[in-house]
């Protein structure tokens, strides 16, 4: 996650196809060109954490870093423990 120059928080309830939307107006806004496409993206997360989806849904919230070559890694929150 250290070498993930893009992260974005998601908040439990958003919808996994609204996700690379999501992630791409957070890389244009910090001028980064992911080479990865909307599949990908969907692909990833759902491969890399399908414990977090209910359906189409995030459950928690939860932070997605994405590096410069396109790999995502997610992580979900706690925030009743973040104390």
């Amino acid at each position: 996650m250290i070498q993930a120059p893009l992260s974005v928080r998601i908040s439990a309830g958003t919808d996994l196809f609204d996700l690379p939307n999501i992630i791409f107006a957070a890389a244009d806004q910090k001028g980064i060109q992911l080479p990865i496409t909307s599949p990908d993206i969907i692909v990833q997360l759902k491969s890399k954490a399908p414990n977090i989806f209910k359906n189409r849904n995030i459950k928690k919230d939860a932070d997605i870093y994405i590096t410069e070559s396109g790999d995502i890694l997610i992580q979900e929150l706690d925030l009743q423990n973040a104390h």
